[in-house]
């Protein structure tokens, strides 16, 4: 039948024509989730995510702190810089005094290079400098308290190779060739930018005997691969120069080259 119906008060019914009105809309439902829209799938990956990130961390957490701290020590020790009148190293007792009482050390070296007899000379040096321990002690490298810090910087060569220089005072010791002459050891650790230390290597400054103070050596702005540092002699001061040069044998090497500029050492 396809007339509508209508139900009148006593009961019977009225035919009519249709009803006019809206139509019940037909419900469109919404095709399923792919697998990976569903919100538990998607719990599972962030779970995994997550496991893989800590996993990371813990294994390689340390070495990339290890790099961290490498990098920051390295600038520090880059960009050290100590007062020119500041005493590295001293041998007179008024301040060796001085320099003990401040906490630093006393170290004591044989008069003949390699050999510990009766004669040394005995001096002290002050505390070494916090970012060089640092960055030493990442890599295992041997340094002692008792080192004397002269010059601490980064320095390059004249063909533009930059190195990080820790050149240490390594006692004073009697000249073979020069009668009535010493030698003033110069230690000094050549250091890459990609590894602590490098090398080390060492150079004897020819120099008149006597009680000697040395001084925290200065860089030079005008001249990336030279430094200087000064030195007292039986109490008259002087000047010494440093180079840091391409090593000629070995181009992936550089060396240190010194020369008294003047004072009393000087011959």
């Amino acid at each position: 039948m396809s007339a509508h119906c209508a139900v009148a008060a006593g009961g019977g019914t009225i035919r009519g024509a249709a009803m006019s009105g809206p139509q019940p809309r037909q419900l469109d439902y919404a095709p399923p989730l792919q697998w990976h829209q569903r919100r538990r799938v998607r719990r599972w990956i962030l779970a995994g995510l997550l496991a893989m990130a800590i996993a990371s961390a813990w294994w390689w957490g340390p070495l990339w702190w290890h790099d961290i701290r490498l990098r920051y020590y390295r600038w520090q020790c880059n960009n050290y810089t100590a007062s020119a009148d500041q005493v590295v190293y001293a041998e007179d007792a008024k301040m060796v005094e001085q320099i003990l009482q401040a906490g630093g050390t006393r170290c004591v070296y044989p008069t003949q290079f390699g050999l510990t007899d009766s004669r040394i000379y005995r001096g002290a040096v002050p505390k070494i400098p916090g970012c060089w321990e640092n960055l030493a002690s990442l890599d295992g490298a041997q340094i002692r308290s008792s080192d004397a810090i002269v010059f601490l910087h980064e320095r390059s060569t004249p063909k533009g190779v930059h190195w990080l220089i820790c050149v240490t005072y390594s006692g004073c010791y009697e000249n073979f060739y020069g009668k009535g002459r010493t030698d003033w050891v110069m230690t000094t650790n050549v250091i890459s930018p990609r590894s602590v230390p490098n090398g080390t290597e060492s150079r004897g400054i020819e120099a008149n005997p006597g009680t000697l103070r040395l001084f925290a050596g200065q860089a030079d702005p005008a001249d990336a691969s030279h430094f200087t540092f000064m030195y007292e002699l039986n109490g008259q001061r002087g000047t010494i120069d440093g180079w840091l040069q391409d090593d000629q044998r070995d181009k992936r090497w550089a060396e240190m080259n010194y020369q008294i500029r003047d004072g009393p050492a000087k011959r």
